[in-house]
């Protein structure tokens, strides 16, 4: 989740911090994990540099498998830093969440979960409340993708409000 998060008051930061969670659940409604630094550091305000803030959030960035931008990011230096970080290292950025949902859609989750490797590779060393605790986590990790694939074409967004018909299906 990249997006503007420092402002001229608290209440503009805490503006910052709503658009990107609220961007984070539909990030989660698509099927994958959002990452989401502002909340992260929501109270930490003045107590480190922000350079010490904005290498950390870069430093997550890099370990991501893609990264969806807050409408508005480009007012952000920060923001702006981290889409040339994208750029620079080949990792997916995107401006709506609808075209994170095709990618999502695209790739089908390439990575195998860490839940279905461990099954694979290490069941016979574990206890039988360990392989269920193992099997729940790889069968919801497939609901997830299934839900996924089941999910209906989401609109796009205008100034961070879902469009529908070209209106604000929201004020």
């Amino acid at each position: 989740m990249a997006g503007p998060y420092r402002g001229p008051n608290a209440w503009a930061v805490e503006n910052n911090i709503r658009r990107a969670e609220e961007l984070g659940l539909m990030v989660g409604e698509a099927g994958a994990m959002p990452l989401i630094p502002h909340t992260n550091t929501r109270f930490y305000n003045g107590t480190l540099t922000d350079e010490f803030w904005l290498e950390g959030t870069m430093e997550l960035l890099r370990r991501c498998d893609a990264a969806i931008f807050v409408p508005g990011w480009e007012a952000s230096s920060g923001s702006r830093g981290e889409r040339e970080e994208c750029t620079r290292l080949q990792i997916p950025a995107f401006d709506s969440i609808g075209e994170l949902r095709a990618w999502l859609k695209r790739t089908r989750h390439p990575a195998p979960s860490l839940a279905h490797e461990i099954l694979l590779n290490h069941a016979t060393n574990m206890l039988p409340t360990q392989q269920r605790v193992v099997r729940q986590a790889y069968d919801e990790w497939q609901r997830l993708v299934r839900r996924t694939d089941e999910l209906p074409a989401q609109p796009d967004l205008h100034d961070g409000v879902p469009v529908s018909d070209g209106l604000p299906s929201a004020v």
